[in-house]
């Protein structure tokens, strides 16, 4: 036998001493290339070397045939720190094969045909610093195969091998000061799990740094990281990431808009210049960015996502996911459509621009996707009219383009929208005495924007219609037509004013007003008390955001027009919010000689606009003040709020207005204050005393 080992000791590169035999110096047997026609290592393997086992601390056993391993092979070994069996055939490992060997540190199972690691491979081997797999056909890891008795793991090699998922096992070794590196690289990793259900702990100082370069990894999305908490927001996704020191680089990406949100958060800070070199980010696919480095790089704009009708892109349709522009994009242009497509693609970015240019569209449609549409492209179809009901499901902010179609007339439901987000030239638009509104529509944009809109009187004379006067359209009649029907009306209108009046006696009384400022009765006693500092105190649910736009663009606009002005208090904008919160609202409220408040489906949900209410009402008071509170139902949804209590006892008795009423304005001018009063205040209510006290110290 010694005839035949010198020369395999010699090819490896070293002349090893040996021992009744064996090849053992004293405290390393080199069995390398020695076992290579044995199968099976047992206990017996080792009788032939009649050594003292307890000196081993370095076992190797390296490019031999090996399949097997039986129980308790190395039970005699119970000094061993190193044991080497790479660049065998081994095809399993049992979780009882190295359970005796509680002083090994290092353990190489390398170039082997290992498929799984079980869990109790690693067992009571508190003093692992290596353990090498690498090479192997490992397709599966179990998730308990480290513990918290490893403390001492600093590398752990699962290179190449047939890993198809990352599952968070690397990071259930426990937390230590010094840094730990789990390689798995070259594996065939397409995407994270969470099968373990490992939970992230923020308060774990994790310096384990996990190395997935070269795997399958097409896409990186912060739901991977959300699997390790739910809890998590899209933001907090980067920070986490970085804690969990994961390097996914050299993989074959697909350059799309899943790879935005990343791209993005990294170049907002100053992430975007943190070791570039090392963590290049390259696109594998498209062909046209292959090689770029899209965390750093690719513009925002190659990020994006073609659709297909898998995805429920309608036929023939370019459909695409635009993140940079927060929307999807589809153009279903010059495609002979005459109809608005059925469905859409549903995406994580719900806002659509629709392009339907260049068709044979008659007319708007409702769809299921109409209120998400922020820009459509209607140009060069074939619609005559607009219906109103359709106009009103669209978003206030939409971009509509309707250039070169078959409209005649406009309905006033466009208001809803800014003249400047509405294209309409090439219509053959017809001029009528009642769309002078459009007038002050088309004057509302800004220097510079196209007032060029014009139509046609007659089919024959031109005008713009921003210089459409009832004179020019010859909507004023003959002198004496004019005389004539002006007696008629008037006679009409004192019959129709006296029949009015006797059904309609409130809103008779709020048309003299408004014509000829006369206020023939309702004098209300709190405008009799002297000393209120406030004319108007609004309630409002500052939370809804239209609710919000209307009483800051609207109501206080008009309010403010009236001369002589009103002393208005607007508690959202003038409350400081602290421990005498509720106080000071009681205090303004008892100051005001009136209290408008706008119900809306929300406010409800408000506790200090409820307290508003409340103390408007006179729950704290010995009376109630008629004539004090106004209420305005501001849309159809505060209508069933009426419906329930305390509301339906509330307004009763009491006159609820309504934006949507023809009269509202003059209405609500009629029931406000006409005198401002004195500065010496005369008390109506008992003193207030708030037990409810608030900690915020933001504004309301």
């Amino acid at each position: 036998m010694f005839v035949i080992f010198l020369p395999m000791t010699l090819i490896v590169g070293q002349v090893v001493p040996f021992t009744n035999g064996c090849p053992f110096d004293g405290t390393t047997l080199n069995l390398s290339s020695w076992l290579i026609n044995t199968s099976v290592i047992s206990e017996s393997v080792f009788t032939s070397c009649n050594l003292s086992y307890g000196s081993v601390t370095t076992l190797i056993l390296s490019y031999n045939t090996i399949e097997t391993i039986a129980f308790e092979a190395f039970k005699e070994f119970y000094n061993l720190e190193s044991l080497d069996l790479s660049h065998n055939l081994l095809e399993l490992v049992d979780n009882n094969t190295f359970r005796t060997l509680r002083k090994l540190k290092t353990l190489d199972l390398s170039y082997n045909s290992l498929t799984n690691i079980t869990g109790g491979t690693l067992d009571n081997k508190v003093y692992l610093v290596s353990f090498n797999v690498s090479h192997n056909k490992i397709n599966h890891v179990d998730s308990d195969v480290f513990s918290v008795d490893h403390i001492n793991i600093r590398e752990a090699d699962f290179d190449w091998n047939e890993i198809s998922t990352f599952e968070p096992w690397p990071y259930r070794l426990p937390a230590i000061d010094e840094e730990r590196h789990v390689s798995i690289r070259h594996n065939n990793i397409s995407r994270f799990t969470n099968a373990m259900n490992w939970t992230y702990n923020f308060e774990l100082p994790l310096r384990i740094n996990v190395y997935l370069e070269y795997n399958q990894l097409k896409t990186f999305v912060a739901p991977d990281i959300r699997l390790y908490d739910q809890n998590l927001t899209y933001s907090a996704c980067l920070t986490t990431f970085l804690t969990l020191a994961l390097n996914v680089s050299y993989n074959p990406y697909v350059c799309d808009s899943r790879l935005y949100f990343w791209a993005f958060l990294v170049r907002s800070t100053f992430l975007k210049w943190n070791r570039v070199e090392s963590y290049r980010y390259r696109c594998n696919l498209p062909k046209e960015l292959e090689g770029e480095d899209w965390l750093h790089d690719v513009p925002y704009s190659s990020l994006v996502t073609n659709l297909t009708e898998a995805d429920g892109c309608p036929s023939r349709c370019f459909c695409q996911i635009r993140p940079y522009l927060n929307h999807t994009f589809v153009d279903c242009s010059g495609l002979g459509l005459v109809k608005f497509p059925s469905v859409l693609p549903i995406t994580e970015y719900p806002r659509l621009v629709l392009n339907l240019s260049n068709n044979s569209i008659q007319q708007l449609e409702e769809t299921n996707y109409s209120n998400s549409i922020v820009q459509l492209y209607l140009a060069n179809n074939k619609i005559q009219a607009l219906n109103e009901s359709i106009l009103t499901l669209f978003d206030n902010n939409i971009y509509l383009d309707l250039q070169n179609n078959q409209i005649t007339t406009i309905p006033k439901t466009i208001l809803r929208f800014e003249y400047k987000n509405v294209s309409l030239g090439g219509n053959p638009l017809k001029c009528y005495c009642e769309m002078t509104w459009m007038i002050d529509w088309i004057k509302k944009v800004v220097v510079g924007a196209n007032r060029e809109l014009s139509c046609t009187e007659d089919d024959t004379n031109v005008h713009k219609i921003i210089e459409i006067t009832p004179s020019v359209l010859k909507c004023t009649p003959a002198d004496w037509i004019i005389i004539g029907v002006v007696l008629g009306v008037v006679l009409l209108i004192i019959v129709i004013v006296g029949l009015f009046f006797k059904k309609c006696p409130y809103e008779t009384k709020v048309i003299l007003f408004k014509i000829f400022k006369i206020h023939p009765g309702d004098k209300y006693k709190v405008d009799e008390q002297v000393g209120n500092i406030h004319d108007i105190y609004i309630v409002f649910d500052e939370k809804t955001i239209d609710v919000l736009h209307w009483v800051r663009d609207t109501l206080l606009a008009k309010l403010r027009r009236i001369k002589p002005q009103y002393q208005i208090f607007n508690p959202h904008q003038r409350v400081l919010a602290g421990e005498c919160l509720l106080e000071e609202l009681a205090e303004n409220l008892e100051k005001s000689r009136r209290v408008i408040i706008i119900l809306s489906e929300e406010i409800v949900k408000n506790e200090k606009r409820e307290f508003e209410c409340d103390i408007a009402e006179g729950e704290y008071c010995e009376r109630a003040l008629e004539g004090k509170v106004i209420y305005i139902k501001f849309n159809s949804k505060a209508g069933k709020l009426l419906l329930e209590e305390p509301w339906k006892t509330r307004v009763s008795t009491k006159k609820v207005l309504s934006p949507d009423d023809r009269l509202f304005w003059s209405k609500l001018r009629y029931e406000l204050p006409r005198i401002r009063n004195g500065s010496s205040r005369v008390h109506s209510c008992r003193e207030i005393r708030i037990e409810t006290t608030t900690t915020t110290g933001t504004r309301m």
